[in-house]
């Protein structure tokens, strides 16, 4: 993947695929723990591309951004069902 140092530097992998495969296997119990996820693989972004100028942080950054204002949108559409 040409990341060797990945798994020294991140404790918790995660990635999209692997979302996608829990989604697919009906293996997320809340949406809390979906939310979690989606949330470790950004931090992890941000963590192992620390440096402010590295483009993945940037994307990372630019992912953060849009997935709170997704976040929001869905749970005020949840809220609104309730």
């Amino acid at each position: 993947m040409g990341a060797p140092d990945y798994c020294q530097v991140i404790k918790n992998p995660m990635n999209l695929t692997y979302v996608r495969e829990k989604v697919s296997d009906y293996k997320y119990e809340t949406l809390q723990d979906f939310v979690q996820d989606i949330e470790l693989i950004i931090s992890n972004a941000l963590l192992y591309n620390s440096d402010p100028n590295n483009p993945y942080h940037i994307a990372a950054n630019e992912m953060k951004k849009k997935y709170i204002k997704l976040r929001k949108k869905v749970l005020m559409q949840l809220q609104s069902q309730g």
